[in-house]
């Protein structure tokens, strides 16, 4: 927590989303600002999430009306000028978890503002999907899973029904495009068989395990899914050079790429949510069995990830812990981009959800649901 508030620029609002990888040694990717944004929430320390979302309310630049992937954090210009869907719905779910515990609503019009370019957008496409952005072709399960768990948020604190409308159209699209119930339990994206981590791990966090089951989707085959499939044991080499062994979970299926495995240190920390979300499902359902099952995975994974804390080399860390992107620098993380440079590189996203998981917070759902 100390880490991630070090790194908030006191003018801007922003937090460094990589500290030690210089070539985006300034960026502040909008992702991992709502991020940044839920952990400041859950310490109560709401005028730093005011502070950023002032900065989307009131001053960021955009185009057409969207924010762009990534600023600088110090004086808040874009930084990767490229437009994309799910960032966007993300800093609609910050306004909307902040608006739901705070009780403040003067970021309501912000989460409706990026609601109501979500709807436009969902126009373009017959089947009530949303692209990956304007500017792209392409269709991303994650991105509409980001969709369907913000309208949703919306329609519970509005009770306004372009919402509902909205938010059922993407299930429908989901269901239709990236469901499947035969092979592979959830498809990356729209005519894309990928296997990606993180769709699995959402799918329980956005849509739910009741949810899941009235699609006819089993909660229990994604997740076993992901566990046959993406669950890896590699040795992680301390920026100290401390070896140490750590369990979790790859990107993709490590048989898919020919770098060895590589344990996603965020990733593995989404399915510790995932795992928590499943106790609970089934204690609720009074399945001490399942239940006490899920709870020792997700334990023994969130213990392994404690393995890979490392400490912040920077003056501005202040020494103080954080977690690496993943147990390798540079690699292809078989989804088009690489992780970061540096052994010690700290990141933002890594380390705010494994905050998540230790504080067994679930960004994509009020706390309630």
């Amino acid at each position: 927590y100390r880490w991630i508030t070090a790194h908030q620029n006191p003018r801007t609002g922003l937090v460094l989303s990589f500290e030690g990888d210089n070539d985006i040694r300034d960026w502040a990717f909008i992702y991992d600002q709502s991020l940044a944004g839920q952990v400041y929430m859950l310490g109560n320390d709401f005028g730093r999430v005011r502070k950023m979302l002032d900065f989307f309310k009131n001053k960021a630049q955009r185009s057409q009306g969207w924010f762009f992937n990534a600023y600088y954090f110090d004086d808040g210009s874009p930084a990767e000028c490229i437009v994309h869907t799910g960032p966007n719905i993300w800093i609609g779910i910050l306004a909307m978890q902040y608006t739901k515990k705070s009780g403040d609503n003067s970021y309501l019009v912000l989460a409706q503002d990026i609601a109501d370019k979500i709807i436009a957008f969902q126009k373009q496409d017959s089947d009530g999907g949303l692209r990956g952005g304007p500017q792209v072709s392409w269709y991303s399960t994650e991105h509409n899973l980001d969709a369907y768990a913000f309208l949703n948020m919306l329609y519970s604190l509005t009770n306004n029904k372009d919402y509902s409308q909205s938010r059922d159209k993407i299930m429908s699209w989901i269901e239709k495009h990236t469901y499947d119930k035969a092979d592979v339990p959830v498809k990356r994206g729209k005519g894309d068989s990928t296997i990606a981590t993180d769709t699995y791990a959402w799918s329980i966090a956005a849509i739910g395990p009741e949810k899941l089951l009235e699609l006819s989707m089993s909660p229990d085959k994604i997740i076993n899914f992901a566990q046959d499939n993406m669950a890896v044991e590699v040795l992680y080499k301390r920026p100290d050079g401390i070896q140490v062994k750590i369990k979790g979970f790859d990107f993709a299926p490590q048989r898919h790429l020919a770098r060895g495995q590589v344990v996603s240190a965020e990733w593995t920390a989404q399915m510790v949510i995932s795992y928590q979300i499943m106790a609970d499902f089934w204690e609720h359902k009074q399945n001490q069995s399942k239940a006490k099952s899920y709870q020792t995975l997700a334990d023994d994974y969130l213990d392994s990830l404690g393995s890979m804390i490392i400490t912040s080399p920077s003056a501005s860390g202040q020494g103080d812990f954080c977690l690496p992107y993943a147990t390798e620098e540079f690699v292809d993380t078989g989804h088009g981009w690489s992780t970061p440079k540096g052994s010690s590189t700290g990141s933002l996203s890594a380390s705010a959800y494994a905050f998540f998981a230790y504080r067994r917070y679930n960004p994509l759902a009020f706390k309630e649901e």
